[in-house]
């Protein structure tokens, strides 16, 4: 099995602060799936392979992830991870340089990642009145936030940035020579980019 979208944040674990997952599967290829996927808000996803040994640490209140489900051999191999929360007193503090606040990223998540949300739910559950009662449910979720004005303007501009965002990785990948995904985007990213934004100021259903 597989872990929907989560963060490890919620009413019931408020001061929930760090995550950190120890991974013990002897004898992991990467060819068996099962990926641990982190989704950092308005940034592309990060897969990590859960080989023995690895560790990863992580905010709980401020970073999406699911698991990904095994394939192949991976179906029959035993895994097994260790998981450790850790409690803090800056949980939904605000990052220094921060503009979207961990209590905000967690409200609009579902609206923003509903694709992502629906894929890894339907991957974790097998079809039935469960799966269908929880995606019934995380639709609704999701059509509330839509529904509601202000918070609607914001999931869309949100979903501008992100679409902005993985023109830019798509460029950079596409680069003939490396470069840092960070701190030095290359002239095709932000040529792609500024398509796109130039597109998206055209008039709609207008003849010339």
């Amino acid at each position: 099995g597989c872990a929907p979208c989560h963060y490890d944040t919620s009413d019931s674990a408020a001061s929930r602060q760090a995550t950190v997952l120890i991974y013990l599967n002897k004898g992991w290829s990467a060819d068996f799936g099962g990926e641990l996927q982190l989704i950092p808000f308005l940034e592309g996803a990060k897969n990590f392979e859960p080989s023995f040994d690895r560790a990863v640490l992580f905010l709980s209140d401020r970073v999406l992830h699911r698991s990904l489900p095994p394939r192949g051999l991976g179906l029959e191999h035993p895994r097994w991870l260790l998981t450790v929360w850790i409690d803090g007193l800056a949980v939904d503090r605000a990052a220094p340089g921060g503009q979207w606040g961990s209590l905000l990223q967690r409200l609009l998540a579902p609206a923003l990642y509903a694709e992502e949300y629906d894929q890894a739910l339907r991957e974790s559950l097998p079809p039935g009145d469960a799966q269908k009662a929880l995606l019934a449910a995380q639709a609704s979720e999701a059509r509330s936030l839509e529904e509601d004005e202000e918070l609607a303007e914001m999931i869309g501009d949100l979903r501008d940035i992100l679409a902005e965002r993985a023109l830019v990785r798509l460029a950079s990948c596409c680069s003939p020579s490396p470069c840092d995904p960070v701190n030095d985007v290359s002239s095709v990213a932000v040529a792609a980019t500024a398509a796109f934004r130039e597109d998206r100021t055209r008039p709609v259903g207008r003849r010339s």
